[in-house]
């Protein structure tokens, strides 16, 4: 590792996060790694689960508020005939039927059918309580460990896909593409309800948000070898607006809506979007939004050494 890094640096780390440490540890060990307090992550991974973390460093920041609308594609296995309290194999598991009668009562054609009527597109779900969503900015789970009655709001989620790769009851393989805040544990045990033999999810990893992908993510032992060039691993700002639609503004106008001024909306840009990555001289300098339908401001603006 070099003897100094730029306490300003900027961009994104990919991080295959292994099991059994939750998303803050990472982003504490980032922290440190990188000599920086300016760190964050996008889309919280529960310790029982693996796979990509999107951790921000400096300006990038202040675009994790938009990759959460992004879909999240999840793999994992889940076992039929029994439930958990944490709804994982980690929590207290309660057999429901044997694995005779799973074999008698599930099979895949209804499996995807009970999917498919149920649980596919716009769903309402409960999250668990065994969760990082905070409760009067306490975890959800802390609150549940300490044996506190809690209440879950149910909340609107969309579910794009869900396959089953294999199919040797009990046991199953998933792969789903889901929206911000679905609880994919949740999801399998209600299927397990609705099949009335009950589910929980065996091993649950997270393999992209939108455009970024685990298989380019970095380990921890890659993170940590002695001489690496950590700051070499590091996706530049323009990787966080890959989706966006782009456009390109001069160095007046730059200069302009630094100066919190709007600009005036060209003709050819599509108005089907709410925000628009803003590029001068190749490097994106900022995020666009729409005022009063005629003009451009800035809703972000980087500041790029």
């Amino acid at each position: 590792m070099p003897s100094r890094i730029d306490s300003n640096i900027s961009g994104f780390l990919l991080v295959d996060k292994p099991h059994g440490i939750t998303s803050f540890d990472v982003v504490a060990s980032c922290r440190r790694l990188f000599e920086t307090k300016k760190v964050g992550h996008s889309g919280t991974l529960d310790p029982f689960a693996t796979g990509l973390l999107i951790i921000a460093f400096g300006e990038a920041l202040k675009l994790l508020e938009f990759l959460p609308s992004q879909p999240k594609v999840y793999t994992g296995d889940g076992v039929f005939g029994a439930t958990s309290d944490t709804l994982d194999r980690e929590g207290i598991i309660t057999p429901q039927c044997d694995d005779a009668t799973v074999r008698e009562k599930v099979s895949r054609e209804l499996v995807e059918k009970t999917m498919y009527q149920n649980l596919l597109g716009k769903i309402s779900q409960t999250p668990p309580k065994y969760s990082a969503i905070k409760i009067d900015g306490v975890s959800a789970h802390y609150r549940a460990r300490r044996g506190e009655e809690i209440i879950m709001k149910p909340r609107a989620t969309e579910v794009y896909s869900f396959d089953i790769p294999s199919f040797d009851p009990p046991n199953f393989t998933f792969a789903c593409s889901v929206s911000s805040g679905t609880y994919v544990r949740s999801l399998i045990d209600t299927l397990g309800s609705l099949l009335g033999v009950g589910a929980f999810v065996g091993s649950l990893r997270r393999e992209s948000i939108g455009p970024f992908s685990v298989a380019d993510a970095h380990t921890a032992e890659e993170l940590s070898q002695p001489g690496a060039d950590v700051t070499a691993f590091l996706l530049p700002l323009e990787a966080g607006v890959s989706e966006l639609t782009r456009v390109d503004i001069s160095p007046d106008e730059h200069r302009r809506l630094s100066n919190g001024l709007e600009i005036a909306l060209s003709s050819d840009i599509d108005l089907t979007q709410d925000i628009y990555a803003a590029f001068c001289d190749s490097f994106c300098v900022g995020i666009l939004e729409v005022i009063d339908g005629s003009a451009l401001k800035f809703r972000k603006l980087f500041h790029r050494t």
